[in-house]
């Protein structure tokens, strides 16, 4: 079973991917905000092998495709609407009945991205392994 910290590696990989493709999976915003507020943070190394491990020579790119249309993804009503059919009446009350709320989930979202950016980069300029 997946720790916390890996479910957050694998969804920081696949929310600027499904971003760049232009499909975002709107749960991954709720869900990497929820492991937020859980206290998980991000394990850049783990982010990092994952990018190097796919393949993924855009990643940078798209993290910042990503967290530069967060605002506009949080504040949507297709975001709204997904979330309404995810969670239950009481808790969506309390989110999204707070006029705060999507800039709170982008800010946070975006910090996290911004961490798993970092780290890729960091990745790509590290010499290879010789082994």
């Amino acid at each position: 079973m997946e720790g916390k910290q890996e479910i957050m590696a694998d969804k920081l990989i696949a929310l600027p991917s499904s971003h760049a493709v232009g499909r975002v999976r709107l749960k991954d915003l709720w869900e990497l905000n929820w492991l937020v507020e859980q206290g998980c943070e991000v394990d850049g190394g783990l982010v990092a092998a994952k990018v190097i491990d796919y393949g993924l020579a855009d990643y940078a790119e798209w993290v910042e495709d990503a967290i530069n249309d967060l605002p506009k993804i949080t504040e949507s009503e297709a975001f709204r609407r997904g979330m309404r059919a995810f969670l239950d009446a009481e808790r969506f009350r309390r989110t999204f009945g707070n006029p705060k709320f999507a800039g709170y989930v982008s800010r946070q979202v975006g910090e996290i991205l911004e961490v798993a950016r970092f780290a890729a980069l960091r990745a790509e300029s590290a010499p290879p392994d010789p082994f």
